[in-house]
């Protein structure tokens, strides 16, 4: 049970010590009586589930293409579809805002989707690439067309890995921050981002925690739906699956994965163009600042050396993540088949404990972290891993939701 006790000491812990300690100042009521909250609570699932939508819409092409299809340059599709999720959601921001340089509603709901493509396609592709082509074959041989084959045969095999694609999207895009607070300003406002108004701007920190809860809410009521679905179909036949060339009516999948993969690579050339624009012209004149620290060293570090302490946290919290994630996904596995009503009850609470962290705002796992990590051996707020621990925990969730599929 070591994933457990990693989640109970560097999530739930902080969490509810941040929480406990805005309740004990009071402001619940106010914070839940207040329509505006609600107001919140909406625009957050909506604008979510509207994003989800269009990140699987567009992920099951580059799907298909990266677990069906034998084509040249097939690999190269595989790494530019993981580009969008890497960047920061603030560079993605102001990527968007390159292109909708008056934000709104719909560059939120697209740039949260653009995000979170790789999390479908990569998430989907495991699954599919180890499906039995032959009960395909086997409806299209019968007399099926391409889409009543797969409507039919294909997706009722892959719903437990649409289902927790979307789970996991629908969390990234309910507490997306970066994006939200460049494309939407004053005017629109989840309840991310206004957890970190209360909390940094106006140190409201009963109403923060009043919000944190309804965020939680929400959470769990996704997991709890996404476990539903990955329930109704578990039992895919895994066999004779592999790439090969597209056939027929397959061949507007691939193009309509083209189209994908064209749309995600839009906003970061639009980024690039704005890298290089200035009011005199093209220049290289912010690429070659990056090897200093600003007007006269306001910086602590350059631009390179944040790049290369960007690279070592990250390849910290991935170690972290894959080996918590991996064994979180084995012990799944294994209580999921254990004849134990009682096991397998524990097991799907488990499952979706470890999605947790996705749904929690960072704003109050990072203050949970202060009041609470002095208590450890070494003091680890003030220790080069935090932030590898801090970032493994929204790691995790994505490991074991790309690895149980395959598992089970």
């Amino acid at each position: 049970m070591a994933p457990i006790g990693f989640l109970v000491v560097f999530f739930a812990w902080p969490v509810l010590a941040i929480i406990g300690r805005g309740f004990a100042a009071g402001g619940l009521d106010v914070v839940l009586g207040d329509p505006r909250t609600w107001q919140l609570a909406g625009f957050t699932v909506a604008s979510a589930a509207a994003s989800t939508v269009v990140a699987v819409l567009a992920g099951l092409p580059v799907a298909f293409l990266l677990s069906r299809v034998r084509l040249p340059g097939v690999g190269l599709a595989r790494t530019l579809v993981l580009v969008p999720f890497v960047l920061p959601t603030v560079v993605v921001g102001l990527a968007f805002r390159a292109l909708w340089p008056d934000g709104g509603v719909l560059p939120i709901v697209l740039a949260n989707a653009f995000f979170n493509v790789a999390v479908v396609a990569r998430t989907v592709a495991g699954l599919w690439a180890r499906l039995d082509s032959r009960t395909t074959d086997a409806a299209r041989a019968l007399g099926a067309s391409p889409w009543r084959a797969f409507r039919s045969v294909t997706l009722p095999a892959l719903a437990p890995a649409v289902a927790s694609a979307a789970a996991v999207v629908f969390l990234f895009c309910a507490t997306s921050f970066g994006v939200v607070l460049i494309l939407g300003g004053a005017r629109y406002r989840t309840l991310e981002t206004e957890i970190y108004l209360r909390t940094v701007d106006l140190l409201d920190l009963s109403g923060a925690a009043a919000l944190s809860l309804i965020q939680f809410a929400a959470v769990v009521a996704a997991l709890v739906l996404g476990g539903l679905a990955r329930r109704r179909k578990e039992g895919a036949r895994i066999g004779a699956g592999g790439a090969r060339r597209p056939r027929g009516g397959e061949w507007w999948v691939v193009g309509a994965a083209g189209v994908v993969l064209a749309l995600l690579v839009t906003p970061i050339v639009a980024l690039l163009a704005e890298s290089v624009s200035t009011e005199d012209g093209w220049s290289l004149a912010g690429y070659r600042a990056l090897t200093g620290t600003g007007e006269k060293g306001a910086l602590q570090v350059s631009g390179w050396d944040a790049a290369l302490n960007s690279l070592k946290v990250a390849i910290d919290a991935t170690l972290l993540a894959m080996v918590v994630g991996v064994l979180a996904s084995v012990v799944l596995v294994a209580l999921r088949r254990s004849p134990a009503k009682a096991a397998r009850g524990l097991g799907e609470t488990m499952d979706a404990v470890l999605m947790l962290p996705l749904g929690v705002s960072a704003v109050t796992v990072g203050f949970g972290y202060l009041v609470t990590l002095d208590a450890l051996p070494g003091d680890l707020r003030t220790s080069p891993y935090l932030v590898p621990l801090a970032q493994a925990l929204v790691i995790i969730p994505l490991v074991v939701r790309m690895v149980l599929p395959v598992l089970r």
